[in-house]
């Protein structure tokens, strides 16, 4: 249902493999060594006040450069792409750009701490809800969060509040449809 829904293939759907369409040619093969698939997921981060996520799942896959991910120090099993939602980040990012996300976490399996990251712009998961925000160390352990957007307040996280706030990935890229 869900390839017939978006004019999709389902064996392009389901392996990523093959003619995206039904009755297009395949096209050029794909070569693994050079590129890496990231998985697209439904989800909409909000750049705005905020968006609830009950679901993801995997509508799609972008293929990214191998050498390029490598240069950036990326590794394609730590990233996910996502769409933002809303004008808080704008004019750096709009209303339906895609966002790859590195979402990599400690070797020792903990995700990474606010107060810990390198000033950027960061996926985070506050009261419940996935927003992209820029995120500042404010050297006292704790971060605001700001948008690029001036309609929009920073908002001040305290160290004592730290733990509120989940860092779910990091903005390395986004793209835009023209």
């Amino acid at each position: 249902m869900i390839a017939k829904v978006a004019g999709v293939s389902i064996d392009w759907l389901a392996t990523g493999e093959g003619p995206m369409r039904p009755g297009e040619q395949a096209g050029p093969e794909f070569n693994e060594d050079e590129f890496a698939l990231v998985p697209l997921f439904d989800v909409e981060v909000s750049a705005g006040y905020g968006a609830v996520v009950d679901e993801e799942r995997i509508i799609g896959k972008l293929a990214f450069r191998k050498d390029w991910l490598a240069e950036e120090g990326l590794l394609g099993r730590h990233l996910t792409v996502v769409t933002a939602r809303g004008d808080s980040m704008m004019p750096t990012i709009w209303e339906g750009d895609v966002l790859l996300v590195d979402t990599w976490i400690t070797p020792d399996g903990r995700r990474l701490q606010p107060s810990r990251l390198a000033d950027g712009i960061y996926i985070i998961r506050m009261d419940g809800e996935l927003i992209v925000k820029r995120l500042q160390n404010d050297f006292q352990g704790g971060v605001f969060i700001r948008s690029d957007n001036p309609a929009y307040k920073e908002i001040h996280v305290p160290g004592e509040r730290i733990k509120d706030l989940q860092v779910v990935g990091k903005v390395v890229w986004f793209g835009r449809r023209v």
